[in-house]
């Protein structure tokens, strides 16, 4: 059977859920297969907020008991409130410079990964880690917990920001005026790569949540 939508879990407890659908028109739709070699990646906000969240959540020995106040709300309302950036989406699908995008759900290389993917060329993406939107707090909470902060970022998902990448000449025209954050550019070399923050050049896995299997915490971010 095909499987359509990503609302496929499993669980030990009976769960409802509900589903909306809508409609767009034609020209307004942001596909996940038109990346092109030279277009900037980009990101509408904040990364790793759901993990911090949920980290938040489950701190049975009040590890993070020290926190920052209003950042811990603002983490456990991205964690059990998320709000997906759907007035910015339908805003940037507007301007006609975006070549692809899709939301992270899944952790920022899983979608990194169906880019790639979608995409009948051979392209790949390359981020730079210095860029990656990551609040301090959540190196905080890593530090306390031993968990790796890019990680957090990278491969826990649920964030529900836009990835996107536009067009190299139109980037700055929407950069201040949609809040993106540039995190690299589209490659031809089909991997996904990562500029860490000694200059060095690293190879991704494209991975994060996948349906019907429990996530492995022990799995590395490099490959």
């Amino acid at each position: 059977m095909a499987l359509i939508g990503g609302d496929t879990n499993e669980s030990s407890e009976l769960t409802l859920c509900g589903t909306c659908l809508g409609t767009v028109a034609k020209d307004y739709v942001m596909m996940k297969s038109g990346a092109q070699v030279g277009d900037i990646i980009a990101v509408t906000g904040y990364l790793g907020l759901a993990a911090a969240g949920f980290e938040i959540l489950f701190d049975d020995e009040l590890k993070l008991k020290e926190l920052n106040p209003t950042f811990k709300e603002l983490a456990l309302k991205r964690a059990l409130e998320p709000d997906a950036q759907l007035k910015k989406g339908i805003l940037l699908s507007k301007t006609g410079f975006v070549t692809s995008a899709t939301d992270i759900t899944d952790g920022l290389l899983s979608e990194l990964g169906e880019l790639i993917q979608a995409n009948q060329n051979n392209v790949g993406m390359i981020i730079n880690e210095d860029k990656i939107p990551i609040p301090k707090e959540i190196f905080e909470i890593a530090g306390k917990i031993g968990k790796d902060p890019l990680e957090m970022a990278l491969s826990f998902g649920e964030d529900f920001e836009i990835l996107l990448t536009i067009r190299k000449n139109k980037f700055f025209e929407l950069k201040d005026k949609f809040s993106l954050y540039e995190i690299g550019y589209v490659t031809s070399t089909g991997q996904i790569q990562i500029i860490d923050k000694e200059g060095k050049t690293n190879i991704l896995i494209s991975k994060g949540y996948e349906h019907f299997k429990n996530y492995d915490k022990s799995n590395q971010v490099f490959h």
